[in-house]
């Protein structure tokens, strides 16, 4: 995603030199934007419209006010187009191509010997990919769309090369050429959830293919999607809906019986005629009307089942265990044993730490969460890269949800900086908050003016609170918040939203403490010491990132910090932490972490007050895995080619 600037330079070239396949995606281009055009010019519904343009063209970007809705449903995967909706097309495609080889065939006067035999073989098969490769480019060519072309061009050559291949062989054959073909396709998360898909149906349904018939197939197979999918979704994000068996079963005849195919005729008659392409995008909205009718008669309360205890790698393996419990065929007792670890890790967890502070990797900006036994609170949100991606919604949440957090109890904007600032609205869209509190300056300012349920209130010196936990004695103790600045003479005061007016937080617990200053500068500093008698703290987030206009020497003497964090971008051309700044810390003996080159830095204290320092370079794995997977890839390869 890029941005251009005001210029004399930025001008159209008439006479730009374009190949022939830079003229095709342009026309393609130019085709879908037409439609997209042709569509918000219908007299539909706001939703209808962005839902009819996701499925026709592949275009999700107006679906952000409906995400929340559509995510608790479990129905993304319907509503934008994906391998489901690709197949679907190919399919109508290769029913469309057997009535035609089956009239050649009633025609077969007309055709002699082997060229009509080799017509009606190809014809069914060939129209699949057409359709599917149609489909495909008027999507814009994303990679799940480009995944699925892949497996039907590979089923479809394999039909006319009469191949018989069993349906294991052909899955791990269409994993291996689009990690050939896509090799970037692996590193995300919907390659593995939509393999993982096929891959739980066919370990249940094949045993059983020849055993029962197909009645009841969609209900069961909706429920095995839920209980087989039940690890995959939580490891990549961190939640499931618990709607989604039930709210399956009508929304996928519905959409790909109905909507889909509407869209994609509706489509084509934008070229040949427009008033009957309105009729079919009006119909395609009713169906669409109906199916939202159904998800308002579901309470509201329901949706997500979120699991709080934190996600762990050894909670994911018990929940791929207890899948296997509930799948596996009916007459094994003992699969039910596989439940039992999942339900005693659920009783039996782990309990919180009493104090745990995380510095999250955000790149060039800041993000900082402090957990409790059972309270979170998030000191800023990291930056924002315009509507389409911020820190809040791509980090910040999914940490907290995968530390089982469903609600925030306290989020402190230092200032408005978009660094600090930025994933607020992003972070408020996936997780309630309680209460927020922001500096006098940001309120001024007009794109932070969104929807907001909760209390938003003033930072100011003299807000102070306190959060109480039991310990392992049975005994209450208290972690202690103060605000040390900026300095209010009134709530209502308006002050400028720079950096040495940032919200300034002090942390206490027994007699460790964390020092979060926001973007204070020299000036900011000297406030902080002539106003206070601030004791040497254990953990200092390095004010302003490290740059050279903070961290004064009479800042750092005053705190001695044992462990300093600077929240930086790595190679990020502001350059932090300055090299003068990092100097300083080491003369006073602090340990530093820098989230550039450490990743995210977390520091947890036990009940006895011990701590330890984890950082997420040190979570990953080392190099030598590397070695035992290409083995196992090679035997892999091999084994499937020795089958074949």
């Amino acid at each position: 995603t890029g941005y251009i600037v005001s210029s004399h330079l930025n001008k159209v070239l008439l006479e730009s030199p374009c190949s022939q396949l830079c003229i095709i995606n342009r026309y393609i281009s130019q085709t879908r934007q037409h439609i997209q055009s042709f569509i918000f010019t219908s007299n539909l519904s706001d939703r209808n419209k962005a839902i009819i343009s996701a499925l026709t063209i592949g275009d999700k970007s107006k679906l952000d006010p409906w995400w929340p809705e559509i995510s608790r449903f479990g129905i993304v995967h319907l509503l934008v187009i994906s391998g489901l909706h690709i197949g679907l097309v190919a399919t109508l495609g290769f029913l469309l191509g057997g009535f035609i080889s089956r009239i050649i065939q009633l025609m077969g006067c007309f055709f002699k010997g082997i060229n009509r035999l080799i017509i009606i073989r190809l014809i069914a098969p060939l129209s699949s990919m057409f359709f599917a490769f149609f489909y495909t480019l008027l999507a814009g060519f994303s990679l799940p769309t480009q995944r699925a072309l892949i497996v039907v061009c590979f089923l479809m050559l394999c039909k006319i090369c009469s191949l018989r291949l069993p349906a294991y062989i052909a899955f791990f054959w269409a994993i291996i050429l689009i990690a050939v073909m896509q090799p970037m396709a692996v590193i995300g998360a919907s390659f593995w959830l939509s393999f993982s898909a096929v891959a739980i149906l066919l370990f249940f349904f094949l045993p059983r293919i020849y055993l029962r018939g197909n009645k009841h197939q969609l209900v069961l197979s909706q429920w095995v999607l839920f209980v087989g999918m039940a690890a995959p979704l939580y490891f990549f994000m961190g939640k499931l809906s618990l709607l989604s068996p039930l709210v399956n079963l009508l929304a996928v005849p519905l959409i790909s019986i109905i909507t889909v195919p509407l869209c994609l005729f509706a489509a084509l008659m934008v070229f040949i005629s427009q008033p009957l392409g309105h009729l079919l995008w009006q119909w395609a909205s009713y169906s669409i009307d109906g199916l939202w009718y159904f998800f308002e008669l579901l309470p509201n309360q329901w949706g997500f089942l979120n699991l709080s205890i934190p996600s762990t790698y050894l909670l994911t393996f018990c929940i791929v265990v207890a899948t296997f419990g509930f799948l596996l065929p009916k007459g094994l007792i003992s699969r039910w044993l596989l439940i039992i670890p999942f339900a005693l890790h659920l009783v039996a967890h782990k309990p919180r730490l009493p104090l745990r502070i995380t510095v999250l990797d955000v790149g060039q900006g800041l993000a900082v969460v402090v957990e409790s036994r059972s309270k979170a609170l998030v000191y800023d949100t990291g930056t924002s890269y315009g509507d389409s991606f911020d820190m809040g919604s791509a980090v910040v949440a999914p940490f907290l949800s995968g530390r089982g957090f469903t609600q925030i109890d306290r989020v402190v904007i230092s200032h408005g900086d978009r660094d600090h600032s930025g994933g607020l609205q992003g972070l408020n869209r996936l997780l309630p908050t309680r209460e927020t509190l922001l500096t006098p300056g940001f309120f001024s300012q007009a794109f932070y003016h969104y929807p907001y349920d909760g209390l938003k209130s003033l930072c100011d010196s003299r807000k102070r609170w306190r959060w109480g936990f039991e310990n392992s004695l049975s005994k209450t103790e208290w972690i202690y918040f103060d605000i040390l600045l900026p300095k209010l003479e009134s709530t209502d005061a308006a002050i400028e939203d720079s950096n040495n007016n940032s919200c300034v937080l002090l942390i206490r617990w027994r007699d460790i403490s964390i020092l979060l200053p926001g973007d204070i500068e020299r000036r900011g500093e000297q406030l902080l010491l002539e106003n206070y008698h601030l004791s040497p703290v254990d953990v200092l987030v390095a004010p302003h990132h490290g740059s050279k206009t903070s961290s004064g020497r009479n800042f750092i003497e005053q705190l001695k910090p044992a462990h300093v964090v600077f929240s930086s971008g790595f190679r990020h051309h502001f350059g932090h932490p300055h090299p003068d700044v990092v100097a300083r810390y080491r003369r006073f003996g602090s340990k530093l972490w820098i989230t550039a080159d450490n990743g995210a830095v977390t520091f947890e204290w036990n009940d006895s007050g011990d701590m330890r320092v984890l950082t997420a370079n040190q979570s990953r794995l080392p190099f030598w895995w590397r070695y035992w997977d290409l083995w196992a890839g090679l035997s892999f390869y091999r084994l499937i080619f020795w089958r074949l």
